[in-house]
């Protein structure tokens, strides 16, 4: 009688623990989306924020310049500026890349530092184009 009732307490501790452990697993998973949505929103929000900024800049003509202070995610990979167009490159788990950008309706110089967390970025106006400094 009392090695049934210690095996039925075995078999107890054994099927919670099993379902315990497939809570862990499935919250770990969910975790780890969580986090790569907030990381592709923080990029998406940097970019719209300095193409934003730079048709501002540009509507208003020289002299017009702004600092602003977007987040750049934990994942990014490279930042760049090309023409129209600002881009932020994001490595997920090792490999894959993602490309978040935002395209501005002027020509746009300068670039961008790809390091994780806040920047301070000048966005000028210039003579045909509007500069965008990291720094």
């Amino acid at each position: 009688m009392k090695a049934q009732i210690g095996m039925e307490y075995i078999l107890m501790f054994g099927i919670s623990l099993l379902i315990a452990g497939l809570i862990w697993i499935y919250a770990s998973s969910e975790i780890n989306t969580t986090k790569w949505d907030m990381q592709m929103a923080y990029a998406k929000d940097a970019v719209n924020r300095i193409t934003e900024m730079a048709d501002m800049m540009y509507i208003q003509g020289i002299p017009a310049q702004s600092y602003i202070s977007p987040v750049f995610p934990d994942n990014i990979k490279n930042a760049y500026v090309s023409g129209t167009t600002v881009t932020i490159e994001l490595l997920w788990k090792e490999d894959i890349l993602r490309n978040i950008s935002a395209d501005a309706s002027v020509n746009l110089t300068g670039s961008l530092i790809a390091t994780p967390g806040t920047h301070r970025i000048l966005i000028r106006t210039n003579n045909t184009n509007v500069e965008i400094r990291d720094g």
